[in-house]
């Protein structure tokens, strides 16, 4: 039985570091896979880097200061008490302080991870440096500094991979990297690239979707 080999990139580290509320719960439960030998996980070095970055800049999905506003609103028109508005206001502020001290927090989990047996951490090489400059001359594609790296570590990371019989997949959460565009059309110039280096793409961390035709 083949080995299966799966690639991800910096949204998957983040969703392992961030503040619990921004975390995506399939990212841990694919470590835990990779744990269990189920799988055998290869993070780019690069990804760790912007993954510092990210986290740093992520807003929280809750809109605390709307949330604030709407009870100052709520408690100014009589319709709570401010007992009841002050408990609020006082759970909020516990809330951001958590969150701040999560974001404070994160990069020791990065750090964490670079260490983590399960976790098969590659830093850029020569290879790695040419294939992405041959991707920004011979392609249209028009991708940012991050991702034309991670898209350029997965090629020749996935193509090694293939070569020496493993199954290979790249999972990914960002529209960039992803062979397909939003109505699911085939973006040609990437999908070629990927195929060509024996890299199955699935959008989602469970690695179900897309369904693979073989499977």
């Amino acid at each position: 039985m083949r080995s299966v080999h799966v690639l991800v990139e910096t949204n998957w580290v983040v969703d392992l570091v961030a503040p619990l509320l921004s975390r995506n719960p399939g990212a841990r439960e694919l470590l835990e896979r990779a744990r269990r030998r189920e799988l055998i996980l290869h993070v780019p070095s690069i990804a760790l880097s912007e993954a510092h970055k990210v986290v740093r800049e992520r807003n929280l999905r809750a809109d605390v200061e709307n949330i604030r506003a709407f009870v100052r609103d709520t408690r100014d028109a009589g319709a709570i008490g401010e007992t009841s508005a002050n408990i609020v206001f006082d759970t909020l502020t516990r809330f951001q302080q958590h969150v701040a001290t999560e974001k404070l927090e994160a990069p020791r989990r990065i750090s964490e991870l670079r260490d983590e047996p399960a976790v098969n951490i590659f830093p850029l090489d020569e290879a790695m440096l040419v294939c992405s400059t041959q991707i920004a001359a011979d392609t249209s594609l028009e991708l940012q500094s991050f991702d034309l790296a991670i898209l350029a570590a997965v090629l020749v990371r996935g193509r090694a991979l293939s070569k020496e019989g493993h199954d290979v997949v790249f999972c990914t959460l960002d529209a960039h990297l992803q062979p397909w565009d939003r109505t699911g059309g085939r973006k040609r110039e990437l999908a070629d690239l990927l195929e060509g280096a024996g890299v199955w793409v699935y959008s989602d961390f469970a690695l179900q979707a897309p369904m693979r035709p073989d499977r």
